[in-house]
């Protein structure tokens, strides 16, 4: 009798498990449809900065933008811009449903390579943090699901490992850890068969990135500009902000918590799941280890909403997934159980932050409309701490130089906060202020040129300004490798001099 409540949830939870299987199809088709509306939502509600900055980035590239971000990756601009042909305004919503769509093939082609069912890869996958953060930013999901594909490439020993590499690189500059596993896992155990696998990976993933190299060639005189850009611009940021203590990534208490749920259903037995993919879980761990390393690398990095969670989604994607290797058909139902309650997390995620949002937004439309009466106008360029806002509501906008007091120029519209500056004050209601001269308005272009401006603040402080020269952004002016300076400089140099 003591077993009878036992056996019989047994008994169900197999007949769930049986009818589950049966429709997968089914099931993965509700989650992708779930997901994608969730993510397209969210961008409705959230209009978040990095997304923002993306589709203006786009908007520049294909329709003569006015603000631009070159230290920015490409690829989700490029997509957002080609979209923007049939889509028109709504582009940004078929990048995210795109996406999306990756991410599912992405967990298919995983699975297969892994033997993880496929089902229980996307319930897990889609956890309340990724559902909140994988596309709020614009750059996650395409990120991971060309890792994803990137590590069931390595996987399989294809060289199509290089092919997904490169496109992760140019969605995420992070990902230029992944040459880590990469290198060390694609050739195998077979080394002579491996190392050419390995060359081959690697020319394929140089002849993808072409694209790349001849619009920073062509566009910036260097092969590799927008990355140093990028690097330059992240390498001096990172130390200068204030160290935020996190007391442990939270997100990692999902995983722990199933791996703890299957130790106590299965006991010893959990060890058998593991059984003969050794290389499998050491690639998956290698993966978890390098997110870790990025988060690490990046945690302080708390501004315009991007959160610690926003960068412990890698490190919690290849957890979780580590944690799919070891679910078997019968812990099905729960594992559906669980991505029920994830969907209902991340929705009440949203609903938290719709406050706020709802508020940032109503406060940008404010200062947009008030700068057009008092300037019968928006095209004209201002000064803001709200720039990116500003622009994406159609009122071109450059940031703030926080070194100048007082500032004087373009107008400025201080949102949230007062602006140092010699103008007049025109306009104040609420947390919307606006400061300038009536008779003077003008439009220019804004291009965020990160070496201009941080050399403008050097010479403010009357330090010598950083070299126009990528390769020293990349290794410094007192390299620890010369030789690879060296060679990025004559590489450099070649190629501009052939392009000439």
């Amino acid at each position: 009798m003591a077993n009878g409540p036992r056996a019989s949830f047994a008994q169900f939870a197999r007949s769930a498990a049986d009818v589950v299987s049966a429709r997968k199809t089914v099931f993965l088709l509700g989650y992708f449809a779930l997901s994608s509306a969730f993510f397209c939502v969210q961008f409705s509600i959230m209009r978040n900065w990095d997304m923002l900055v993306r589709i203006l980035d786009a908007d520049y590239l294909f329709h003569h933008g006015y603000y631009f971000e070159p230290e920015r990756e490409l690829l989700e601009s490029v997509v957002i811009g080609i979209l923007s042909f049939p889509l028109g305004d709504l582009a940004v919503y078929g990048f995210i449903v795109a996406g999306a769509l990756l991410l599912f093939f992405a967990l298919r082609e995983f699975s297969k390579a892994f033997s993880i069912d496929h089902l229980v890869a996307a319930a897990l996958f889609l956890n309340p943090f990724f559902l909140f953060y994988g596309v709020m930013n614009g750059s996650e999901i395409y990120l991971l699901s060309f890792v994803l594909l990137t590590l069931a490439e390595i996987k399989k020993g294809s060289s199509l490992a290089g092919f997904y590499l490169a496109l992760a690189f140019v969605s995420k500059y992070d990902t230029l850890y992944f040459v880590i596993p990469f290198v060390f896992f694609l050739p195998g155990v077979k080394i002579g068969r491996g190392l050419g696998r390995l060359l081959l990976s690697i020319a394929v993933f140089l002849v993808t990135l072409t694209p790349f190299f001849v619009y920073n060639l062509l566009t910036y005189g260097n092969l590799v500009y927008t990355f140093a850009l990028a690097y330059l611009n992240f390498s001096v940021m990172l130390p200068s902000l204030p160290y935020f203590v996190y007391n442990g990534l939270l997100e990692l208490a999902l995983p722990l918590g199933l791996l703890v749920w299957l130790c106590v259903a299965r006991g010893k037995n959990l060890r058998q799941s593991l059984r003969g993919r050794t290389f499998d879980a050491l690639l998956l761990l290698t993966a978890f280890a390098i997110g870790l390393y990025i988060y690490y690398k990046t945690h302080n990095l708390m501004v315009h909403g991007l959160s610690t969670y926003r960068w412990g989604t890698m490190a919690l994607s290849f957890s979780m997934l580590l944690v799919a290797m070891m679910v078997t058909k019968a812990e099905l139902p729960v594992i559906l159980g669980f991505s029920v309650c994830s969907f209902l997390a991340a929705c009440l995620m949203l609903a938290f932050a719709y406050r706020s949002a709802s508020a940032e937004t109503a406060e940008a439309k404010a200062a947009v409309a008030a700068f057009t009466s008092i300037y019968g106008t928006t095209h004209c360029t201002v000064y803001s701490n709200d720039w990116v806002v500003l622009d994406y509501y159609g009122l071109p906008a450059a940031s703030l130089p926080s070194f100048e007091t007082p500032y004087h120029g373009d107008p400025v519209v201080a949102v949230g906060r007062r602006a140092r500056t010699s103008y007049e004050l025109l306009y104040r209601r609420g947390n919307v202020a606006i400061y300038g001269d009536r008779g003077y308005c003008s439009f220019h272009k804004v291009t965020v040129d990160y070496l201009d401006r941080r050399n403008a603040a050097l010479a403010h402080q009357g330090e010598k300004p950083e070299p126009a020269d990528p390769c020293v952004w990349l290794f410094g002016m007192r390299p620890k490798i010369p030789a690879l300076q060296g060679a990025c400089g004559q590489v450099s140099a070649l190629v501009a001099g052939r392009a000439r």
